[in-house]
């Protein structure tokens, strides 16, 4: 499960999740001071911009790797709680989002998504760039995803939060490793084992990083299984 931190830059990686902790900190204080609970003193909402910066590179990345090390033990559904433990620094990725665009030098990555459903972001130097880095070059160009195609629902079936109708397109895998629905373009990507992971990674999608972000659902041989249910057929285009 270590080996997402192989190409990890320290500085940076601490330096990501800090401002993104910081800008969740602001989001919850303010919700907390229009619509807190009378229990809670503007003391402590004020604390929100402090407490989750300082908890975003010191509790996060042990929570998050224990779900990754339970994931890769095989244990269901464990990668759904990195996807709940990021509802507490998704509020700010937004600010982060606006940040980058507007002040680039102060995130230091190539792209930054609106949304980030990984709940601690590991900056690698292939997603903070450089001028080795051709324009328009991606990590995947000599890798053609072995996936490819539409996964189609086995019958009528409520998963994932999806309701799917019997043989209606589920995902769309596509040659970049990404992963697509017919309503979400950017639903997420699929490692090189099979493991379609939700939300898109900054930078480049490396097919090879198994464990940067929890599994929901997984493509063995020609079909779809969330957990231990078979839900679906992978077919052509």
């Amino acid at each position: 499960m270590f080996g997402i931190f192989k190409d990890a830059m320290v500085k940076e990686t601490l330096w990501v999740n800090v401002l993104r902790g910081a800008a969740a900190g602001v989001v919850w204080m303010v919700v907390f001071l229009v619509r807190g609970s009378p229990d809670m003193s503007r003391a402590m909402a004020f604390m929100f911009p402090i407490g989750l910066p300082i908890g975003m590179i010191t509790i996060m990345p042990i929570i998050s790797g224990f779900f990754r090390m339970l994931t890769s033990m095989g244990v269901p559904f464990m990668g759904l709680g990195n996807i709940v433990i990021a509802l507490l620094v998704v509020p700010g990725d937004p600010i982060i989002y606006i940040l980058h665009k507007v002040k680039p030098e102060l995130v230091p990555v190539q792209e930054y998504n609106f949304l980030t459903w990984n709940p601690f972001i590991i900056v690698t130097k292939s997603m903070v760039g450089g001028p080795a880095k051709e324009a328009g070059s991606r990590k995947t160009d000599s890798v053609k995803c072995a996936y490819t195609g539409r996964i189609l629902a086995d019958k009528d079936t409520t998963v994932l939060g999806f309701n799917w109708s019997a043989k209606q397109t589920a995902f769309e895998i596509h040659d970049d490793w990404s992963v697509s629905t017919p309503n979400d373009h950017s639903f997420g990507w699929i490692d090189i084992q099979g493991g379609i992971h939700k939300g898109r990674p900054l930078g480049d999608i490396d097919p090879k990083a198994t464990l940067s972000s929890g599994v929901i659902a997984k493509v063995q041989g020609s079909t779809l299984w969330v957990g231990s249910e078979k839900i679906g057929e992978l077919a052509g285009w």
